[in-house]
């Protein structure tokens, strides 16, 4: 314990780590900051998406009674039928929108993709939303309503769980984790550069001892940034946030057109975080202590990061590609039937990593 504190104050010498906790911090906050001044922006955005929808709608019933004057197509008339109807109800919706009604604003949006598809049978009907984002937004509806919960916008909201998704998916990414790496990191690579590592293994301790001593010590860092981003984001939610309703059962939509709560998301996403902050920590000892140099080191990093990204990006989504958890959020969502094994496949690649890094420890001299 004794060393691993001593280790501590070369982080805190260096003063790299306090301030990127520091940055952390700020982030998250003025993230939430911009949220809560920007509430009434959310009002604005469905009164237009709404609104312009509903002028497209008109727009093309005009031309369809321009049809029906010259006595073409009599099937227009079930379409000019349907579409004032879908046009009615689309106003009711821009209604409640602006008296702040949520559960009239769920009803209602159910009520106008209803009327939507009947009018969207007709040859030649348009309407601005796609069969599978209606079908979405309906069974979104329909859930929301169960758990009489009112719909959140996923960029800007303030209710604290999807507050924390929001957080996750900006910070809990390759970049973020490459970034607590390059400070942590350098209490490792450092010694390297300076050769001050020749002093430190004329202490009565191996070599595998000192790296598990380096290892615990960068794996608490990276505990600290956890609890900042997950402690700040939820504190700032409950103290300033709505709060109304259950709002960790908030239904979240994954890939496979199932729900998943709000809370049990949290859950799984700290425990990504957490799995693949281990993960990345044991890959980097092991390119340090390959390389032995920072600049060597941190390219190595990057381009392995990248590399599992650009897999990622492109299709090779496997349960025991460790890189495929590296953007939490989406791990989550597009691929919700790998939890929990992958915690498990990120922890396994953990222990080739280590095991790795402490055979190049044997063999090499410093």
């Amino acid at each position: 314990m004794k060393k691993i504190l001593f280790e501590w104050k070369k982080i805190s010498r260096l003063k790299v780590f306090p301030v990127f906790l520091q940055l952390t911090f700020v982030f998250v906050f003025g993230l939430y900051f911009f949220n809560h001044m920007s509430q009434g922006q959310i009002e604005l955005k469905k009164i237009e998406y709404f609104t312009e929808l509903r002028k497209d709608l008109n727009q093309h019933l005009l031309s369809v009674e321009e049809e029906l004057k010259k006595g073409r197509a009599p099937g227009l008339r079930g379409q000019l039928h349907f579409g004032t109807e879908l046009s009615t109800r689309l106003q009711e919706l821009i209604g409640t929108i602006k008296n702040r009604d949520w559960r009239g604003e769920l009803q209602t949006e159910i009520a106008v993709y209803e009327t939507a598809f009947e009018y969207t049978r007709f040859d030649g009907a348009f309407f601005g939303v796609s069969n599978v984002d209606m079908i979405s937004t309906i069974n979104l509806n329909e859930e929301l309503l169960k758990r009489n919960l009112p719909k959140e916008d996923y960029n800007l909201s303030i209710q604290t769980s999807i507050f924390m998704k929001k957080v996750v998916s900006l910070v809990m990414n390759p970049v973020g984790f490459v970034m607590l790496l390059f400070v942590l990191g350098l209490i490792v690579t450092k010694e390297f550069d300076d050769h001050s590592i020749r002093q430190v293994l004329t202490l009565p301790m191996t070599r595998i001892h000192y790296m598990f001593i380096k290892f615990s010590t960068i794996v608490l860092g990276g505990i600290l940034w956890l609890a900042i981003i997950f402690g700040t984001s939820y504190g700032l939610g409950e103290l300033l946030g709505r709060s109304e309703g259950n709002v960790f059962q908030y239904p979240i939509y994954t890939s496979q057109d199932t729900f998943i709560s709000s809370g049990n998301y949290l859950i799984e996403a700290v425990l990504y975080s957490f799995s693949f902050m281990v993960f990345s920590v044991g890959l980097f000892l092991l390119l340090a202590y390959a390389f032995r140099n920072t600049i060597i080191t941190f390219s190595a990093l990057l381009f392995i990061i990248a590399g599992g990204w650009l897999m990622d990006r492109y299709g090779f989504q496997s349960l025991y590609n460790p890189f495929t958890y590296q953007m939490v959020d989406e791990a989550i969502l597009r691929t919700p039937q790998y939890f929990p094994v992958g915690i498990a496949v990120l922890f396994a690649a953990l222990l080739l990593m280590l095991g790795a890094a402490m055979m190049l420890n044997r063999k090499r001299g410093i």
